[in-house]
């Protein structure tokens, strides 16, 4: 049962009973200063293979404008087809060509917060401003499932002016061509006790990724110690670990917690013509930003 609380304005959405989440098949519009949370359901049949999520964007355009999405903090599994439930769990999950513009909103997920499905899939236009994302998720949960913050397909992707928070991983980023990173905070931290977290941002499935400003940080170093990135593993490119053509980053911009790296090819990104790494005195976890030369 979700449970929804004042101020929600919807449009065009299907609420399936036996799944548990709403499908906007045509588009999806929710405004105001409500919260969605499914917290408090009952988990006792779920499980390995079960996917639990609020909102699946099939096409059109969805819009989330003030609102407070809480999908389960607790529970960390994703579905698989053995169980009839093939999707990953997210507060939203979108296909196709389906535009997503997310703006003054907060949203907090066991999983992913939210995520394109299907590789080469969604095609649409994703604009985040003005938010804030936190995912719970880590490798040490139960081993077999984990999430970064958000994973992001597309033709456009504009970050502005959010934070986004994982333990897993802040953002990743695949296959898109267009996407642009221009202000915000972005930041992983481990759980207490565990040295588990990973990148602030990854780029992967050939996706270009332009940054214009913002704060990369991640809580440890993940290069292997034979990349001269002087500081911690923030923002990285490589094949995701099962040979997919590696991402690449434009550097314009930005403050880093370590340098920029792709971890497939070895080699410590230099910014784009014109610009320059320069340190930062007693910036704390920030170590170097990019400026004009």
């Amino acid at each position: 049962m979700f449970h929804c609380f004042l101020g929600l304005h919807l449009l065009l959405f299907i609420y399936h009973e036996i799944t548990n989440f709403l499908t906007a098949e045509k588009g999806l519009t929710l405004t105001g200063e409500g919260t969605i949370d499914n917290t408090s359901e009952d988990n006792s049949d779920l499980g390995n293979g079960y996917q639990k999520s609020l909102i699946h964007v099939m096409g059109g355009e969805c819009v989330i404008d003030g609102v407070t999405l809480i999908n389960d903090p607790e529970y960390h599994w994703h579905g698989n087809s053995s169980t009839g439930h093939p999707y990953n769990s997210a507060a939203i999950a979108y296909w196709n060509d389906a535009n997503v513009t997310i703006k003054n909103a907060r949203i907090i997920s066991g999983e992913f917060t939210v995520c394109g499905m299907g590789r080469d899939v969604a095609s649409g236009e994703i604009t985040l401003v003005d938010s804030y994302f936190e995912s719970t998720s880590s490798n040490k949960d139960n081993g077999t499932h984990w999430a970064y913050a958000m994973r992001l397909f597309g033709s456009k992707v504009r970050i502005d002016g959010c934070e986004v928070k994982g333990i897993q991983g802040g953002i990743s980023i695949e296959s898109c061509q267009d996407a642009v990173i221009s202000s915000g905070k972005y930041y992983t931290v481990n759980t207490p006790g565990q040295i588990d977290a990973f990148y602030a941002l990854y780029i992967t499935n050939g996706a270009k990724v332009t940054i214009t400003g913002g704060e990369f940080s991640a809580a440890n170093d993940r290069s292997g110690g034979g990349l001269q990135i002087e500081g911690t593993s923030a923002v990285v490119s490589g094949d995701n670990d099962v040979d997919l053509p590696t991402g690449s980053v434009i550097l314009k911009g930005g403050k880093f917690s370590g340098k920029a790296y792709n971890h497939t090819t070895s080699v410590v990104y230099e910014p784009a013509t014109g610009y320059k790494w320069q340190t930062i005195e007693g910036g704390g976890d920030l170590k170097w930003e990019v400026v004009a030369e």
